[in-house]
């Protein structure tokens, strides 16, 4: 569109529009700026993910991610009294999407991962009772590739990482300086947006991330939920007591039938192999 020689704008009018083009474009790159140093100045955060397990029954159910810059608490939110809804995934797969019920008579685990103490706590079940468990902290040995995508208006990198049997694959964001992401994933240098496991079992995918300050880091992590023990058994022996457990009662249900048979299920649960068993 050319000038209307006829009809010239007015030079007053194209100084003005100058002087409000600039005032925009500095509004918006202050907004822009505002909300990136905030981000990056952040203490806290609550960060909604979306699991996806692709096993004998394919399940989607939601978990929260409290963190902050030293601590993390995931909080899974499966449940018996969840209705179950068929849900697509991405990838064009079925779910059966547990949704989370209004009562609270069910287990509803926690995991704690305290950077500056080096320690992980969570709560896990043998039978009817539950027990605190910690396990071993490791400095994760993550593979930082160069490969970018946009998650959640974030810009994301990929990493790769071996952990205790299965290879996963995170996309984390740098803009969020929260060094963990779900379950025991941490040490990345920004929060997970997105992790699965190459063998497409497990995955978990944000779906809000809200910057505010949680109660829940004033708690005592042990008398979050009601244990058995209040000195946490590690890890390695909790395997060892639920294995046991699991046997003796197979035994007996033998014992009771004896046309039933222990048949040996493969583990195909996050972790398949321990650093113990070496």
């Amino acid at each position: 569109m050319g000038w209307d020689l006829q009809n010239p704008i007015p030079f007053n009018k194209i100084i003005y529009m100058k002087i409000l083009l600039r005032l925009i474009f500095s509004f918006v790159c202050c907004s822009v700026y505002g909300q990136t140093a905030q981000i990056k100045n952040t203490a806290q955060a609550q960060v909604e993910y979306q699991f996806f397990g692709n096993l004998f029954m394919p399940t989607s159910y939601y978990a929260t991610l409290y963190v902050n810059r030293n601590v993390s608490l995931f909080y899974e939110k499966p449940n018996d009294n969840a209705v179950r809804e068929e849900l697509k995934a991405d990838n064009g797969e079925a779910y059966q999407s547990l949704t989370t019920s209004k009562k609270t008579n069910f287990i509803e685990p926690y995991l704690k991962i305290d950077r500056s103490k080096r320690e992980i706590l969570f709560f896990e079940e043998i039978g009817a009772n539950l027990f605190l468990v910690q396990d071993t902290y490791q400095d994760l040995n993550w593979i930082i590739t160069k490969e970018t995508k946009t998650q959640q208006g974030f810009l994301c990198t990929k990493a790769t990482l071996n952990f205790r049997g299965r290879d996963w694959v995170a996309w984390f964001a740098t803009d969020i300086p929260l060094h963990f992401g779900p379950w025991k994933f941490h040490g990345l240098p920004g929060l997970i947006m997105e992790i699965y496991d190459v063998a497409n079992k497990y995955k978990w995918k944000v779906v809000k991330i809200e910057f505010k300050e949680s109660d829940l880091f004033k708690k005592d992590f042990g008398l979050l939920m009601k244990a058995k023990n209040k000195k946490p058994i590690s890890f390695q022996q909790f395997l060892t007591d639920n294995k046991e457990y699991d046997y003796n009662v197979n035994a007996e249900m033998m014992k009771n039938d004896p046309d039933l048979r222990d048949i040996p299920v493969p583990n195909d649960g996050r972790e398949t192999k321990f650093e113990w068993d070496k």
